[in-house]
């Protein structure tokens, strides 16, 4: 990034023509990057919200995945990420804060009939296998 910046800043300083032109294809590279993540974000939260509402029915497994990242031993970022999969295979995720994500889940319990939630490596097996096992999986745990 910082290398992009002082392309850009000894391009405009130094009135080359060519400079310029690599200048603002940097800008220009930069600007799609931009755009292209807000609209993912925005397409993904959408989609999101879409089978939640339209078809909670559908949603077989609810879970969140949380990353630390820690460089030199120092917490800089803990971002979690809510994972909705369908019975087709399909999973949704969003980011949401920390402090949202186990209130979301809860009320998602009492709304999403169908689903399984949590994170486990069998429930992964099974969701990566056939969702419907899955399913399966939760009708025979609740007997």
């Amino acid at each position: 990034m910082w290398g992009g910046v002082l392309i850009i800043y000894f391009a405009v300083n130094r009135h080359d023509p060519m400079s310029m032109v690599i200048a603002a294809g940097f800008a220009g590279i930069g600007l799609m990057i931009v755009l292209s993540s807000i609209y993912f974000v925005r397409a993904t939260t959408g989609d999101m919200i879409d089978i939640l509402k339209n078809e909670p029915e559908n949603v077989i497994w609810v879970y969140y995945h949380k990353m630390e990242h820690l460089p030199f031993g120092l917490k800089v970022a803990s971002p979690c990420t809510l994972i909705v999969g369908d019975q087709n295979g399909y999973q949704r995720r969003l980011q949401i804060p920390e402090r949202f994500i186990l209130e979301i889940m809860d009320e998602l319990k009492g709304y999403l009939p169908n689903a399984v939630f949590g994170y486990s490596r069998y429930k992964e097996q099974l969701y990566n296998t056939s969702p419907s096992l899955l399913s399966k999986e939760r009708d025979e745990s609740s007997h």
